[in-house]
C-alpha cells in the first residue's frame, strides 16, 4: 500500500457584516469579522445555523491544539495564533459578536482530530459572553494529508 500526499485547497470565505443566517454541512467551519482573510473568529455550522464557540477564560485562552484542528479542518496548513476575538484591536474588527448565537464551549482538541466536532466539547453555553468567542489566525498555504492508495 503506497502513501500519497492529498492537499486539500478550499481555503476560507471571508465574510463581513451578515447576520446569523442558516448553514449546511453541520460542523462546517468559517473565519469572520476580521481584515485579514486566514484569521478572525471562528464560527460553526450547528443545527443549520452559524454560530460561535465560547473560550472558557480560566483555560489560559483556547488551547493552540484546538486552533491548530480548526485551521486544517477549513483547509489551512495550521495555526499560528489562538486568542480571544474581543482582544483584536476594533480597527482590525469588521464585525460585532451579539448576532449570532454561541453553539459550543469547553473545546478540547489533542491536535489529531480531522474535524473541530470531532474533539470533546460541551454544548452548555450559559455561562458564556460573546466576550468569550474563539479566534484564530491560521497559516497560509494548503492542508495536507497522507492517504493509503
Amino acid at each position: 500500500m503506497a502513501l500519497q500526499l492529498l492537499c486539500l485547497v478550499t481555503l476560507a470565505g471571508f465574510i463581513i457584516g451578515v447576520s446569523a443566517e442558516t448553514c449546511d454541512g453541520e460542523g462546517s467551519l468559517r473565519l469572520v469579522g476580521w481584515l485579514e482573510a486566514d484569521a478572525g473568529r471562528l464560527e460553526v455550522c450547528h443545527n443549520r445555523e452559524w454560530g460561535t464557540i465560547c473560550v472558557n477564560q480560566s483555560l489560559d485562552l483556547w488551547p493552540h491544539k484546538n486552533a491548530e484542528v480548526a485551521c486544517r479542518d477549513i483547509g489551512y496548513a495550521g495555526a499560528l495564533n489562538s486568542l480571544f476575538h474581543h482582544t483584536i484591536p476594533s480597527d482590525k474588527r469588521v464585525r460585532e459578536d451579539s448576532d449570532v448565537p454561541i453553539h459550543f464551549s469547553q473545546v478540547r482538541c489533542s491536535g489529531e482530530q480531522r474535524s473541530l466536532l470531532d474533539c470533546p466539547l460541551s454544548e452548555i453555553t450559559e455561562q458564556c459572553t460573546h466576550n468569550q468567542n474563539a479566534a484564530i489566525v491560521c497559516r497560509r498555504g494548503r492542508a495536507c494529508e497522507y492517504i493509503r492508495s
